[in-house]
């Protein structure tokens, strides 16, 4: 039977609000999801709730949640309340993750990458908390290597650019909604 943290209760008001944020997810969210997050060997959720918040994307074995920022982000209240937010967040054994919109766009890879050396620096969680079957067996980071993740975006990318005649290099597939 799953445990719950004690810690924090989800706010079950938020639930209809996060499904219809995962049916409209921004074109950075989609970007993200379909061409890395979905490819990973752990459980990876959308716009899930946490307590009073709704973070967009979070990876429960290894406590990271990913969060990106669009213009709102950069305004003084926007800046305030994800200092809150975070400082919560943080409270609750999450690591916090943050990349602007615009990053997305212009360097994907980076993002990705950071992304892979934060899961690969957290310990491997106990056997029971593996997601999908537990990936690594050394026991000596979540996830092994994660270059594979790499890897398959580089081949997606190439077996889709000969698939599709009109798709140039580097672009991705990701259908958005």
């Amino acid at each position: 039977m799953k445990q719950k943290n004690p810690n924090y209760h989800n706010n079950p008001l938020l639930t209809p609000v996060s499904q219809t944020l995962r049916r409209n997810m921004t074109k950075e969210e989609r970007h993200l999801w379909y061409d890395f997050l979905k490819l990973l060997p752990l459980t990876v959720k959308r716009q899930k709730v946490i307590d009073n918040y709704i973070v967009d994307f979070c990876i429960p074995s290894v406590r990271i949640v990913i969060e990106l920022d669009g213009n709102y982000h950069f305004n003084p209240q926007g800046q305030r309340h994800d200092k809150i937010r975070d400082e919560h967040l943080q409270k609750l054994g999450y690591v916090v993750l943050r990349y602007n919109n615009s990053l997305i766009n212009s360097d994907f890879n980076a993002v990705c990458d950071d992304i892979e050396k934060h899961i690969n620096s957290h310990k491997t969680p106990p056997p029971a908390q593996m997601s999908r079957g537990g990936f690594n067996h050394s026991g000596s980071t979540a996830m092994g290597n994660c270059g594979f993740a790499r890897l398959y975006r580089q081949i997606s990318r190439i077996i889709a650019c000969s698939a599709s005649p009109g798709v140039e290099a580097g672009q991705t597939m990701y259908q958005p909604v």
